[in-house]
């Protein structure tokens, strides 16, 4: 499947800001909008400095800038990297460590904040904290094998995610990445320490680099308008020698922008939308709430003349596919409840939880279907990473202001 990368400067209702859409045969399949400046500090590292600490709840609250303050789980101070204190001791207001932001700031809460500080390639996640190996889901077990088979070669002072893309590198190319990036974690442990507080000591890029180390290794191509990011791109391109691997054009064409061109404007006006309609006339009701995302499913307009269990299924099967693809098309996480129309027959009922549980397989941020509760409101959940589309589009709304 291709799969197409266009990053493009997409001014929305008065905004001027960076559309990043990620299309797989010719579908648009994820959507980010960023300030040209960036608006999210997920990724980042900070020398932090601690706040409060609430034991009743187990948390350290660090603040690691002048308007900025994230959530660090109490448990984590115990394999922290310190600046001052905290070494022989438990940790105190005003003892100062390093920090890695695990997720954005999501509707009211705080950012979430690691001590298990964590640097994305191409083949590999390097790991300070977790010095345990772990593969990528998609991976199958011949390729682990070959994989594993490697791996005792490298250095056991780290911890490492095996994603996806190293399914066909070679030995020589997974040693030369873990040392690159080995060397560029030591630098920020030793560096970091000596830094003064909310220095950021570690800046990750916006969203399409998140995308092109996810699947350059697909055959991506990517087109920009933007000269930064053209940069960027094809600096990255020369320093891991992905010259035939990634393509990166740069677009010119004054007449015609390249939000235009590829409707971006279109899309990102449908992704405000909550009711999505669906070719069987049935239609969708998407509603972020600030305890989780509510999904509702109606017949609408059909009118076919299939008995009712048939006409159910269909509609709740077409459904399914078209939830599966909003909640990535829109970064859903958290909590996600979907009233399915009602189906009185337990084997159809467990056909649409398989098909759901098998259409967002390959969603790369962990997606579950949990459970069908009595009430048949099917239970999921989708790990937290980043603000959805529609707050990414208030972050950039308040940056302006």
């Amino acid at each position: 499947m291709s799969k197409r990368l266009v990053v493009a400067a997409a001014p929305w209702k008065n905004l001027d800001g960076i559309a990043t859409v990620l299309s797989q045969d010719e579908h648009a399949v994820e959507c980010f909008f960023s300030s040209a400046e960036g608006n999210s500090i997920l990724g980042n590292i900070y020398v932090g400095k601690i706040e409060t600490i609430q034991q009743n709840i187990g948390a350290v609250f660090v603040r690691i800038g002048e308007k900025l303050r994230g959530y660090l789980p109490l448990s984590e101070c115990r394999t922290a990297i310190w600046k001052t204190g905290g070494q022989t001791k438990l940790p105190r207001v005003g003892d100062e460590l390093l920090v890695q932001v695990s997720r954005d700031a999501l509707k009211m809460k705080q950012a979430g904040l690691t001590t298990n500080l964590n640097l994305n390639g191409r083949y590999f996640v390097l790991t300070s904290g977790r010095k345990t190996v772990n593969f990528s889901r998609k991976l199958k077990p011949d390729q682990i094998k070959r994989i594993r088979s490697i791996l005792p070669s490298l250095s056991g002072e780290y911890g490492l995610i095996v994603r996806t893309s190293a399914k066909d590198a070679g030995e020589e190319e997974l040693a030369l990445e873990f040392s690159m990036m080995k060397e560029k974690m030591e630098y920020i442990l030793r560096y970091g320490t000596g830094r003064t507080i909310y220095t950021c000591l570690y800046q990750t890029s916006g969203p399409w680099m998140r995308e092109v180390k996810q699947y350059f290794a697909d055959g991506l191509s990517v087109v920009t308008d933007c000269f930064g990011v053209y940069d960027e791109l094809m600096q990255y391109r020369k320093d891991n020698q992905l010259e035939e691997q990634l393509q990166v054009v740069f677009y010119e064409d004054k007449l015609l922008p390249l939000y235009k061109l590829h409707s971006i404007s279109a899309l990102m006006d449908k992704l405000q939308h909550k009711q999505i309609w669906l070719k069987s006339g049935g239609f969708i009701v998407i509603q972020e709430t600030e305890a989780c995302v509510v999904i509702d499913v109606n017949t609408g307009k059909y009118s076919g003349k299939k008995n009712k269990e048939e006409t159910i299924l269909m509609i709740n099967r077409e459904a399914a596919a078209e939830i599966a693809a909003q909640i990535r098309l829109r970064q859903l996480s958290g909590i996600i409840l979907v009233d399915f129309i009602n189906m009185k027959d337990a084997a159809l009922q467990k056909q649409l939880m398989d098909e759901l549980q098998k259409l967002v397989f390959d969603d790369p941020v962990k997606t579950r279907v949990v459970d069908l509760t009595a009430l048949q409101i099917v239970e999921m959940t989708r790990q937290k990473e980043m603000k959805s589309f529609r707050e990414q589009l208030e972050a950039v709304e308040q940056k302006d202001e």
